[in-house]
Order: C-alpha cells, then sequence, then structure tokens
C-alpha cells in the first residue's frame, strides 16, 4: 500500500512539474520571455490597429491609446503608427515584465476593434484607381518589374490626403503599417 501511494505521489509531482514545463514553454509569456523579439508579433495587428490609428486623430482618442499602452507614444505625423505602438512597449516589456505587456496590448486590440467598427472604414473594391501610375513594362521581364513595382510605391507613399474618398483609407493603413508598409 505504501508503495502504491509513493508511486502516485512520484506521478503527481512529475505532472506539476510538466505542467510547470509546458507552461514555460509553450504559453505567450514563455515565448516572449525567451525571445523579446517576438514582441512585433503581439502587437494589435490590421483591424484592431487601424482602429487606433483612427483613434489617435483625436486628442481623446491619444490619450486614451497612451492610458492603456501605459506610456505616451509619439506620434509624429499626428496619428499611431505600428513602429511607434512597437517602440513604446518595447519599453514597457522592460519596465513592467511580460505578463503587464501582454495585458496592456490585449487592452490596446480590444480597444481597436471597436473603434475600427464605429469608424466606417473601409476601402472599395477600386481604391487608387485615380492613383497616378507610371507606365508598366511591355515586356515579362522581372526586374522592369521591380522597377515599376518600386516606382508605383513610391508615388503611393508620397501622398497623404487621408480625406480623399478613393485613396485616403488605403493610404492611411499604409503609412500606419496597419496594412501595408510604405515606411
Amino acid at each position: 500500500m505504501l508503495s502504491k501511494l509513493m508511486q502516485r505521489l512520484s506521478a503527481a509531482g512529475i505532472r506539476v512539474e510538466l505542467e510547470r514545463e509546458a507552461e514555460n514553454k509553450l504559453s505567450l509569456v514563455g515565448h516572449l520571455q525567451r525571445d523579446p523579439e517576438l514582441l512585433q508579433s503581439f502587437l494589435p495587428a490590421k483591424d484592431a490597429l487601424f482602429g487606433l490609428v483612427l483613434h489617435s486623430f483625436t486628442e481623446a482618442g491619444k490619450q486614451e491609446i497612451n492610458q492603456l499602452a501605459g506610456i505616451d507614444i509619439p506620434m509624429p505625423d499626428g496619428y499611431l503608427t505600428r513602429f511607434a505602438l512597437l517602440e513604446a512597449m518595447k519599453i514597457i516589456l522592460e519596465k513592467e515584465g511580460v505578463e503587464k505587456t501582454i495585458a496592456r496590448l490585449d487592452q490596446l486590440m480590444r480597444r481597436g476593434y471597436p473603434a475600427a467598427r464605429i469608424s466606417g472604414a473601409s476601402m472599395g473594391a477600386f481604391a487608387g484607381s485615380n492613383i497616378d501610375r507610371p507606365t508598366p513594362p511591355i515586356d515579362d521581364d522581372p526586374a522592369s518589374w521591380t522597377v515599376y513595382a518600386d516606382e508605383l510605391a513610391g508615388r503611393i507613399a508620397m501622398q497623404n490626403d487621408y480625406d480623399d474618398l478613393d485613396t485616403g483609407m488605403l493610404l492611411l493603413a499604409s503609412h500606419s503599417a496597419a496594412r501595408a508598409n510604405a515606411q
């Protein structure tokens, strides 16, 4: 009887140790503790980030974002960008640790989705159709198409009329890195 009890205690101890190891190795907290470079993967993405970007156009929105983030995020262009949020969260990660950083990012994400929904912002199927495009290559040479794509991306990156009904949301999503990356 004593031997069965010892076996159960031993098995329970191993199970507790295995659970602890799994938590340390498989959880989000464990991954971020081991590899802080993964922080960029934890940022609010796409619609949640775009909602925060739109929210940051008002002073009240900026204040709320900074409060949720736990830090004043620099917004030199007047709105939040993915890059500014990442740099701010690196500071929070160092100061407050992994669990609090993840909790702050979760709060930001939960604020971003409703902000995107409330804004009603959308991109039509033909968004950007009024952009002045360079003449496309006449052949299938990949190098020619790379030059064309780079020139077109440069033209798009230079525009910043976020009120334009055709391209405004597309440009803002690109410039803020909520959807693409023009920086």
